[in-house]
């Protein structure tokens, strides 16, 4: 009997020895390696682990704007600077370099865990007609590893990767239809540029950061677009205002 659990208890050691070797091995973050994660800003309208920019929504003497990568440590902060670095991923990229630019030395201040990267994208005659990618990717350093990918119900996703695409043309935006917004699709149905632009010119609104904590604001764009539509159509009786499928424009009627 003594020796039965002689060698059970043997057994089970092996295992533990076996598994947590393995685990040390395979496992980045059980060895104390800090990891690094990037994420855009909601605010600028990031979905999930990206993030796609129109300048259809602005006047066209807006050449460039400033888009927000934010940066964080997983872990304790130290009290020394962190240098880190963020790779294009080129097999994924097409973004030229004349359309974008971005800082080469980036770091995590002393007794902080997250840091902004700023990247200005750029207007070009390409994306008038076309869009540019541009996707970074979390480097591994002296410091940083790249960290797991973090996913909060209606906030941007946090990992080691991030894509940023921008174009001239309206883009859907993700409010239209997206879990968790889909507000826009019940208001005023399937997406069509033709609507868009009648959002912009009927009420200004460009961005939707705030559309599920404003409710009113939805009624707000509902009426001011349904109110566009119908001055428009009694100004052409004969001629219905039509997307660009050729479909006449209508929005639901509540």
């Amino acid at each position: 009997m003594y020796r039965c659990k002689l060698i059970i208890s043997s057994f089970f050691l092996s295992l533990f020895i076996f598994f947590g070797c393995k685990k040390n091995e395979q496992d980045p973050f059980f060895n104390g390696a800090t990891a690094l994660s990037i994420s855009g800003d909601a605010k600028q309208g990031a979905v999930g682990d990206s993030l796609i920019f129109s300048f259809g929504v602005l006047n066209s003497d807006v050449t460039d704007t400033l888009i927000k990568l934010h940066v964080r440590a997983i872990g304790a902060p130290v009290d020394k600077d962190r240098q880190f670095v963020l790779s294009v991923n080129p097999q994924l990229s097409d973004a030229q370099s004349d359309e974008y630019e971005i800082e080469k030395n980036f770091i995590i201040p002393a007794n902080s865990l997250s840091a902004i990267v700023p990247i200005r994208i750029k207007r070009s005659a390409r994306t008038e007609s076309a869009s540019a990618t541009l996707v970074m990717d979390v480097s591994v350093n002296e410091n940083f590893i790249p960290g797991p990918k973090l996913e909060i119900v209606g906030q941007p996703t946090s990992g080691p990767r991030f894509t940023l695409r921008w174009t001239s043309q309206l883009t859907k935006p993700a409010a239209w239809d997206d879990f968790p917004y889909a507000a826009l699709y019940f208001c005023l149905g399937e997406y069509s540029k033709t609507k868009h632009q009648i959002i912009i010119d009927a009420t200004g609104i460009t961005t939707y950061d705030d559309v599920m904590a404003v409710s009113d604001r939805w009624y707000y764009i509902y009426n001011k677009c349904l109110e566009w539509l119908n001055t428009y159509n009694q100004a052409h009786p004969d001629a219905p205002l039509r997307d660009e499928n050729g479909d006449i424009v209508e929005f639901p009627i509540f």
